[in-house]
């Protein structure tokens, strides 16, 4: 049931058919001068005792967003998120975990700049309003196409290496046919580990892909070549699983398709009665 206006809305919903309703769904939206606020809640038990509700207030501009809801039928708010936009299009999204009491549980917030290249996570994981790690992504873009992008985490607020406690950095080539990826796993700015993936395509149409994984020393870990036919109905894979050279499984998958004559039924069934 929708109001005149269509600003209100009621869903009704009889899950087993008996006549009797079972749910029921709410759509309330008030708009104003600064904005519009939208209440979709969801009811149980007939359709009488809230199960969950989510009200989303958004700004006149559209830069600001305001969510929150009860997901847990406690009857109170459980998590609260904000989306603002700055002028220059950076985006900030803070989400809040929230107790029974209105306290904090935790907080994420996400900074993300408007052309989507650089985003960083701080995390408040006991809700004390002290920022416990944070996660910076930063992406580049030469101009033959390759995209490189480093993300580190790191502990508390600082970005500086000292407070690293990894790092991973993807570099992928314009054509994607190519991807490295660097691992510092412990943080002292050393390469731990290095993996790779390069597709070669040939002139017949077939393909390589060859997955190779490296440790700090440049020795390798394990190496997976998998070919692939023209038209993609055979796939063969040999796999070095402890990098000693040699391969000690191969498999190989065939697709077989049949061409089927349209002009004739594959299959006729005719009715059978047992009298």
């Amino acid at each position: 049931m929708t109001s005149a206006d269509g600003l209100n809305r009621t869903l009704t919903i009889d899950a087993d058919g008996d006549g009797v309703i079972d749910q029921r769904q709410t759509d309330v939206t008030a708009i104003g001068s600064d904005g519009r606020s939208e209440t979709l809640s969801d009811f149980g038990n007939g359709g009488t005792i809230l199960t969950d509700s989510t009200t989303t207030a958004t700004s006149a501009d559209g830069k600001l967003v305001a969510i929150s809801g009860d997901q847990t039928d406690g009857g109170f708010t459980t998590q609260r998120e904000t989306d603002a936009t700055a002028a220059d299009g950076t985006l900030t999204v803070t989400v809040t975990d929230l107790n029974a009491d209105g306290s904090e549980r935790d907080r994420m917030t996400t900074i993300t700049s408007a052309d989507g290249l650089s985003k960083t996570k701080n995390s408040d994981s006991t809700g004390r309003g002290i920022v416990d790690g944070t996660t910076a992504d930063m992406i580049s873009v030469a101009g033959d196409g390759t995209r490189t992008e480093d993300v580190s985490d790191y502990a508390g607020t600082s970005s500086v290496s000292s407070s690293r406690i990894d790092e991973t950095v993807t570099v992928t080539s314009g054509d994607g046919r190519s991807k490295t990826i660097s691992s510092d796993l412990d943080g002292d700015g050393l390469t731990d580990q290095r993996a790779s993936n390069v597709i070669m395509v040939n002139a017949d149409g077939t393909s390589t892909a060859t997955q190779v994984k490296r440790g700090a020393d440049g020795s390798l870990l394990s190496e997976t070549v998998t070919a692939l036919s023209a038209d993609s109905l055979v796939r063969s894979t040999s796999t070095d699983a402890d990098g000693d050279g040699t391969f000690e499984e191969k498999s190989q998958d065939s697709t077989v398709t049949r061409k089927v004559d349209q002009r004739c039924p594959l299959l006729s069934i005719s009715p059978r009665f047992s009298g």
